[in-house]
């Protein structure tokens, strides 16, 4: 299994854009359902992007960068910011979180501040979020 963590900043004028970019991805994971692969985005208020990758590929090799929308989301990905792409390996055990289960965390497709879920039976833990 392979976590990675991948953080950048966008300019200002861009950060609507790549939010755009990155739900495509998550509208694109939703419907083929890819086994073994887990995606969490975070969009800071400082148009800071924080993604938490997990393939469980023995390999660990994952089956986003052959998405359609991923390589939309890659194209003109460092134009789009001003902090570019860092990657950072993960190495955790002792923490398995809900978190993953949740496909992104900002802003809903009304402009309004919500959760998006993509994951298996475990949509009560957006539900609690919510609720929060």
């Amino acid at each position: 299994m392979r976590r990675t963590l991948i953080r950048y900043k966008t300019r200002p004028e861009m950060a609507d854009k790549n939010a755009e970019l990155v739900a495509a991805v998550f509208a694109e994971l939703k419907a083929a359902k890819p086994d073994g692969v887990r995606y969490l985005t975070l969009r800071l208020e400082d148009d800071t992007f924080v993604h938490v990758v997990e393939a469980a590929a023995d390999d660990g090799s994952s089956p986003i960068p052959k998405l359609a929308a991923f390589a939309a989301f890659q194209d003109g990905i460092r134009d789009r910011c001003v902090e570019p792409p860092l990657y950072v390996a993960l190495r955790f055990h002792a923490v398995e979180s809900d978190a993953f289960e949740l496909a992104a965390l900002g802003q809903g497709q009304d402009g309004a501040s919500g959760l998006h879920h993509v994951g298996h039976a475990r949509g009560e833990a957006v539900d609690k979020l919510r609720q929060a």
